[in-house]
């Protein structure tokens, strides 16, 4: 189970670390780029919310298999298998075996 939580947060947390373009220097330099939306050099709480709200509904749609606006148990259940299954086949790539 520890291993499908794992899973599941990387895939929720990956958009949130995606680049806008460019490649930052650092990471304050990625942030911004990421949410610094009207380029003042600084970032609103609007701002800021809108890349992770627009994640979230992605992530949900995804998960949301039959799409009727409701994820239900059987659609969180295949997600995270899905899930599991992915972290398994990066660790193969990577030279090391899945643990349970």
């Amino acid at each position: 189970m520890k291993g499908m939580t794992i899973a599941a947060m990387l895939f929720l947390a990956a958009p949130l670390y995606a680049q806008t373009g460019g490649q930052p220097q650092n990471p304050a330099e990625g942030f911004m780029m990421r949410f610094d939306q009207d380029k003042s050099g600084g970032v609103t709480l609007e701002e800021y919310k809108g890349p992770q709200i627009q994640s979230m509904e992605q992530q949900f749609s995804y998960m949301d298999k039959n799409g009727d606006s409701v994820v239900d148990e059987g659609e969180i259940n295949a997600f995270l298998e899905e899930m599991r299954q992915r972290m398994q086949q990066m660790q193969q790539q990577q030279g090391g075996g899945y643990q349970r």
